[in-house]
């Protein structure tokens, strides 16, 4: 797994060395699910976490998802942005 993808940092904190979590007070998080392929369009989804330490327990707060499909584009050669969909509690 890369360390960085773009400007952002890719930790994994269940398994790191210091508590990221304590030492920041909280930490955001995005979880990335497995990609699904349907009828030929790829969905991603990326699941946003905000991550709190009380009284030495993890506390996650789910604000929700947001799923990206994208459909290949032969003349283009590439794949292109077809819908974003948020879904929210």
């Amino acid at each position: 797994m890369p360390s960085k993808v773009g400007r952002f940092q890719i930790v994994d904190f269940e398994n790191s060395k210091s508590n990221l979590v304590k030492d920041k007070g909280a930490i955001h998080a995005i979880k990335i699910m497995p990609m699904e392929i349907n009828k030929g369009v790829i969905e991603i989804t990326l699941v946003d976490f905000l991550i709190s330490d009380e009284k030495g327990e993890r506390i996650l707060v789910n604000s929700g998802s947001q799923t990206f499909s994208y459909k290949y584009n032969s003349a283009n050669k590439q794949y292109v942005l077809i819908n974003k969909t948020r879904h929210s509690f």
